[in-house]
């Protein structure tokens, strides 16, 4: 893994996230969209990548609540390319996205998976991460 390059992504960078293999995302990843999510300071993006090959990300949301001043990272999504799974990459990933929180701030981060996500959670648990309920559910509400 010598050659491996982990690092966050800024308006100077966000390149190599327009080139990266569109089968890491839900959709197509969208300059302005991607432009905007890099030039909120309270958003986070963080790459893995081999000679210039996206093989991982993880984004999230700084976020500061009334009666809780410390901000928390919410962990929006982690994904790998599907033949580089279970090697590391997510959780590098995730790490560059958790030191970036921890230079703004944050006291810690809030992530969600599905209770059949076994490798996620597999991930989770081994970076000191406990559960705290899985009783959730999620609701998708048009505005």
């Amino acid at each position: 893994m010598s050659d491996l390059n982990a690092h966050f992504l800024s308006d100077a960078n966000l390149e190599v996230l327009l080139q990266a293999d569109p089968d890491l995302f839900d959709g197509p990843v969208e300059r302005s969209g991607l432009a905007a999510f890099v030039g909120s300071p309270s958003n986070l993006i963080a790459v893995v990548e081999r000679g210039g090959e996206v093989l991982a990300f993880a984004s999230g949301h700084l976020q500061i609540h009334p009666a809780k001043p410390i901000p928390s990272l919410y962990v929006a999504e982690v994904s790998t390319l599907t033949g580089h799974r279970r090697q590391g990459y997510a959780r590098r990933a995730l790490e560059a996205l958790f030191a970036a929180a921890k230079e703004r701030g944050a006291g810690g981060a809030w992530i969600a998976t599905t209770a059949d996500n076994h490798a996620a959670r597999a991930l989770y648990d081994a970076m000191t991460g406990h559960v705290v309920t899985e009783d959730m559910i999620l609701y998708d509400v048009p505005l």
